[in-house]
Order: C-alpha cells, then sequence, then structure tokens
C-alpha cells in the first residue's frame, strides 16, 4: 500500500486539513516505550505499515521506508516518559556522524517532556536532502510507537546540522511547531551582513532559492525560531545576520539565545 501526502501550497483551509490528516495519520496510541527510558543508542526502527511519501510545498519528495531501511538512531526518552501523558519531540541533526544526544540538555527535556530522536551517520558530508528525510522518518516512525505530542514538533541540530535542521522546518512547516538550530542556521532569504562572518560576504545563511511566496507560507504557520549561538562561535556573526536582519524583520516568533565559550558550546 502506498500513501502520497502533497503538503503544497494552497488555501487555508486545504492547510488546515493537511495538518489534521498528519495528526490523525501518525499520532500513536498512549503506550510505554518498548526500549525503556534513557538513551537508546544505535536503534532500528521498524518500516511503517504503508509506504509513506511525503511531498513538501518546495516539490521535495521523501519515501520515509527508505531510510528507515538504511539508518538507525540514538533516542533519549525522559525517566519521567510512561505512555500515559503525550511527550513532544525533537528531532536532531549532528555535524558529525554520530547522532549526538548533549547531556546538558537532558534535565530540560526531563522538565519540559521531551523526546529526542538523533539520526546516525547524516554529517556534514551527507546531502541535505538524505539528512532531513532520515530524521523526518525516524520522527514519523516513534509516533507510531509512542504517545508523542502532535503540536510540540520540533527541529534541532547542531553546525552544519543546524543548517539542516532549519531547512527541515522550513520545507515542512505543517509537521513543526519550530526550530532550535545550535550553532548553525539558515535561512528563507538573504539577509544583510552587518555583523562579522567567518567568510565575508558569502550569505552563508541562504542554501536554497526559497521564494517570497514560500517565506509567506512558513509564517503563515506561526513557528518558533530559537537560535543558539555562543560569543567565540565563528558562526556568531552569520546567526547574528540572520536574527536581527531576517527573522525578527520578517515577524517571526524568534530570540537568540547566546553564552560564553566557543562553536557548539551552547
Amino acid at each position: 500500500q502506498l500513501i502520497v501526502i502533497n503538503l503544497a501550497r494552497n488555501t487555508h483551509s486545504m492547510r488546515k486539513f493537511l495538518f489534521l490528516f498528519l495528526i490523525c495519520s501518525f499520532s500513536g496510541y498512549a503506550q510505554p516505550s518498548p526500549w525503556g527510558t534513557g538513551n537508546i543508542m544505535n536503534q532500528s526502527l521498524d518500516t511503517l505499515q504503508s509506504d509513506i511519501i511525503i511531498n513538501s510545498h518546495v516539490g521535495l519528495t521523501f519515501n520515509l521506508n527508505d531510510y528507515l531501511k538504511n539508518y538507525n538512531f540514538n533516542i533519549h526518552i525522559p525517566a519521567n516518559y510512561n505512555g500515559n501523558e503525550p511527550f513532544g519531540i525533537i528531532t536532531f541533526i549532528n555535524a558529525s556522524s554520530n547522532g549526538n544526544i548533549i547531556s546538558s540538555w537532558l534535565p530540560v527535556l526531563a522538565e519540559k517532556k521531551l523526546i529526542l530522536i538523533a539520526g546516525n551517520n547524516i554529517g556534514n558530508s551527507v546531502a541535505i536532502s538524505t539528512r532531513v528525510g532520515v530524521v523526518l522518518a525516524g520522527l514519523k516512525a516513534l509516533e507510531g510507537t509512542l504517545n508523542i505530542d502532535s503540536t510540540r514538533r520540533y527541529s534541532s541540530g547542531a553546525s552544519g546540522g543546524g543548517r539542516s535542521a532549519s531547512h527541515l522546518m522550513f520545507i515542512f512547516p505543517e509537521i513543526f511547531a519550530g526550530m532550535i538550530p545550535n550553532c548553525g542556521a539558515n535561512y528563507l532569504r538573504r539577509v544583510d551582513q552587518d555583523y562579522e562572518t567567518h567568510q565575508p560576504n558569502s550569505n552563508y545563511e541562504y542554501i536554497y532559492p526559497y521564494t517570497s511566496a514560500e517565506l509567506d507560507y512558513v509564517k503563515s504557520f506561526n513557528p518558533v525560531l530559537s537560535y543558539l549561538t555562543s560569543f567565540d562561535d565563528f558562526r556568531e556573526g552569520d546567526i547574528m545576520n540572520i536574527y536581527h536582519n531576517g527573522a525578527e524583520p520578517d515577524g517571526f516568533r524568534a530570540k537568540i539565545m547566546e553564552i560564553s565559550g566557543s562553536h557548539c558550546n551552547t
């Protein structure tokens, strides 16, 4: 059986219908984790019962079972998850090949009732389309296994993985309520380079040619854009340009959070 979901730009009522269809199709039954809680490393996930092909509003297509057959995941399930209450979920794309689980984030995941899933072997050398497809497939597989709150899905990643995580949320604003890119991000258009960057005038932030209509489509879902950087992060200027000259003036619900330290210290 084949299910094709086309998340194409259309009327507001059609977007609402498609979003509700996604919620009904992929929300799992309330149940405890089959792996217990804590860090579950190098976990393969069962393929979906039907071949799910999702088409994004920018024309990119993902067959989720293709990724589930070829990649495994690192997952963190907080100890306070028992299946009775839906938890939110964060997908994570690392810059290196391992699906990193950042230890300092674990107390926050428990406090905010969030599960984290990171794809393995999808580092910076892997095509962006594959990187986002892997974690999207992992998300949908977990939604068939765990009790996931479909209104609290977030995309995250580190460095080049943060750029891919931004791209994932921008191409699927129907699925993700927001993003948390760490020490790397991209944006929907070129922005002014007022802040000093590692590569002057490189427009590092712009990796996909979104149209103004596609930017407006993303904005219509009112996502939260939360950018993380550090004072000695060589990408600090790029992220400042994205926030101050892109997300903020374009009217997104956006925040930038900065601490001391170097690249990816946040």
